[in-house]
């Protein structure tokens, strides 16, 4: 994994650290202490030019299989790398036992070594390669060793979290599933995979280190882990809902309540009013009790 040569900065031009400067300053190798150790007790130097040259060799076959390239081409490259015939037949096992796990998973690449800077978390890394795996987007790392072990180092496996983080931040609609670490024996042994679709826990730890090591070189403060996660589920739930319309929650229209029809009062009833009385004489008063005859 190529890191730039001026490093990894970000949008205001600030250096960031990038992801193996965390896991260099905080995550012990008791395996590679062991193994170096045996070395040195056996009289040996610590790495073997061909071991290397081996698997600088693979790694490069392997990617230009990904990228599509034929044949005469990674054949060039091979030769090109080693010159010791026992060497190049120990590097075509090891290419061929990578050719034959992408086959039965149906790999197809998407992008290869591309430089990222996470203005979130203010850290940088370049992953190998992220590419269809089985139908899904997955992370793909894939790493040449004397024996396969029979589980990933826990320092890769936060490596790969990182690396996925920091890929799903500037690539929402095409989300990493699962991270994918491939090991292919230089001795032509049967190649090993391990897939993680799960990777939250191993990107927590290592966002605890990336604020550790923040605040010990004084750096920009990342974002809190917690907080991170709370964004990311947000994130998360934004993307479903505008990959899936399915899942769009419908409009609720406020019921607009109707106001009650204003009717009119009843009049009341008309009454009758007496005519006023025509006002008499006396003797028209005394004419209507009969005391005067007309």
């Amino acid at each position: 994994m190529p890191r730039p040569s001026e490093g990894y900065r970000n949008a205001a031009g600030a250096q960031v650290p990038g992801v193996h400067d965390i896991t260099n300053a905080y995550c012990p190798k008791p395996a590679l202490v062991q193994w170096a150790y045996g070395r040195g007790k056996q009289g040996l130097p610590l790495y073997e030019k061909s071991a290397i040259d081996i698997g600088t060799a693979v790694h490069a076959m392997a990617e230009l299989d990904l990228k599509g390239r034929e044949t005469r081409e990674i054949d060039a490259c091979v030769h090109s790398s080693l010159s010791d015939l026992n060497d190049v037949a120990r590097a075509w096992s090891a290419f061929e036992g990578f050719v034959r796990w992408r086959e039965q998973h149906a790999v197809r690449s998407i992008a290869h070594e591309v430089p990222l800077v996470s203005e979130i978390h203010q850290l940088g890394g370049t992953p190998d390669c992220i590419a269809f795996v089985d139908g899904a987007v997955g992370l793909l790392d894939f790493k040449t060793c004397t024996k396969a072990p029979a589980t990933p180092y826990p320092e890769q496996l936060l490596v790969m979290a990182a690396h996925a983080t920091l890929w799903n931040e500037q690539h929402p609609d095409r989300r990493i599933v699962a991270c994918h670490i491939v090991y292919l024996p230089k001795d032509g042994s049967p190649h090993k995979h391990h897939a993680h679709a799960n990777y939250a826990a191993q990107w927590n730890e290592f966002a605890h280190l990336l604020a550790a090591f923040a605040a010990k070189h004084g750096l920009a403060k990342p974002v809190d882990p917690r907080d991170a996660e709370i964004a990311q589920l947000k994130t998360d739930l934004m993307m479903q809902r505008l990959l899936d319309p399915a899942t769009k929650p419908a409009r609720r229209r406020r019921a607009r309540a109707k106001k009650p029809a204003v009717l009119p009062l009843p009049l009341p009833p008309p009454r009758e009013v007496p005519l006023p009385l025509q006002p008499m004489s006396m003797a028209e008063i005394l004419r209507s009790y009969g005391h005067v005859r007309s």
